[in-house]
């Protein structure tokens, strides 16, 4: 609750000035409470804020902060939040294809969001193909929790899928990936806390 208030109060600062940059930030604000909502199974709120979004979108073209791909991210992330996987996954792999190479976190993040969707579908193949393909973007990202996000899912897909072969040979090669196994024993938040 206290991120929605804190969105609304950013949102009602903006709200008075129309240039593209400020467009640009009440998309993602009104994108950020829709995934708020997701995750407190207000799907109507969702359904709302991310339209609102939207129709932001058209106003803000060309900005680098937020444009339909990362828009794509949010609506994925809210599909699977509020348990639509199938929607997730297909929204996730479009803004896999249309995140510029250079936005690592955000394609990280996808790959990640998509890799739990498919796992949550039972899709053997489709989460050995994404979890194959976040190795090298979590990585790049150099991030902890990203890391952590990783082997989280890493160990649910070995329990899910326990006497599989491909299973455990991918997971072994994460687990024992040089870049990935270094975390350290301090406390690290979860990834996807709300998830997992």
């Amino acid at each position: 609750m206290e991120s929605i208030q804190t969105t609304a109060a950013a949102l009602r600062l903006l709200e008075n000035i129309h240039e593209t940059d400020v467009f640009a930030s009440r998309a993602r604000l009104l994108a950020h409470w829709a995934e708020s909502a997701a995750l407190l199974g207000e799907r109507t709120v969702m359904e709302e804020k991310l339209s609102a979004s939207t129709e932001l979108l058209g106003q803000c073209e060309g900005n680098d902060e937020f444009g339909a791909a990362i828009w794509r991210l949010y609506r994925g992330t809210c599909s699977l939040y509020i348990g639509d996987v199938v929607s997730a996954d297909t929204c996730l792999e479009q803004a896999l294809r249309e995140l510029r190479p250079d936005l690592l976190h955000q394609r990280a993040s996808a790959v990640l969001l998509q890799t739990q969707a498919r796992l949550t579908l039972r899709d053997l193949k489709g989460t050995l193909e994404t979890l194959r393909t976040a190795v090298p973007l979590v990585v790049a990202t150099n991030s902890l929790l990203l890391d952590r996000g990783l082997m989280d899912l890493t160990e649910r897909f070995m329990t899910t899928f326990p006497r599989n072969g491909d299973v455990r040979d991918a997971v072994r090669e994460i687990q024992h990936h040089p870049q990935l196994c270094t975390l350290p024993t301090r406390h690290i938040p979860r990834y996807l806390e709300a998830q997992l």
